[in-house]
């Protein structure tokens, strides 16, 4: 569901705030690590769970009252809708005619490139940064973040700091959730 979120984020939010709001994705996740942790400290693990399945729920329900995704809508010839969802996002009709104009500028200029999608994927513009992104993916499932994340409280029990175990787990969470900041 994530990478439709960001796509979503992507067609609906303003080129200002567009960085903006697809940071916050790595910094909620590591919030809501830390509130893991945190709550884990204080309350039974069932409760906990109980807690963090409330906010998957209550995503499932809001995004049914979500209109359907501007880009969406124009790549499938329905431009009033697309308007009416742009008129929704940006409340001024200029600001949402403008990016129905200028989402089908770029469409008629992706067409009349004359690229084709082979050269398009295969260019070192796009061959570069999408394996220095499989690289930096494969690193970070590799290096065991995840293990660590699921099973801090267990790995923390069996090395035998003079520290609680949560409490550790806790400092992991707002390590994480800081450096996810500073990122």
């Amino acid at each position: 569901m994530s990478t439709a979120c960001y796509t979503y984020v992507s067609e609906i939010s303003t080129p200002e705030s567009r960085g903006f709001l697809q940071a916050l994705g790595p910094i909620c996740a590591s919030f809501g690590i830390l509130l893991t942790y945190t709550l884990g400290y204080y309350i039974r693990w069932s409760t906990v769970a109980l807690i963090s399945v409330t906010f998957g729920i209550f995503s499932m329900v809001t995004i049914h009252f979500l209109p359907e995704s501007p880009g969406y809508l124009l790549k499938n010839n329905r431009t009033a809708e697309g308007f009416e969802v742009y008129l929704w996002f940006r409340r001024n009709n200029v600001i949402a005619q403008q990016e129905i104009d200028s989402y089908h500028e770029n469409l008629k200029q992706n067409k009349n490139d004359g690229t084709a999608w082979k050269e398009a994927y295969l260019s070192p513009q796009t061959v570069k940064p999408f394996f220095i992104l499989v690289i930096l993916f494969l690193l970070q499932e590799f290096s065991g973040i995840y293990t660590l994340l699921f099973y801090a409280v267990s790995f923390f029990e069996e090395t035998d700091l003079n520290i609680d175990d949560y409490i550790s787990s806790i400092i992991v969470g707002i390590i994480r959730f800081t450096m996810s900041i500073v990122a």
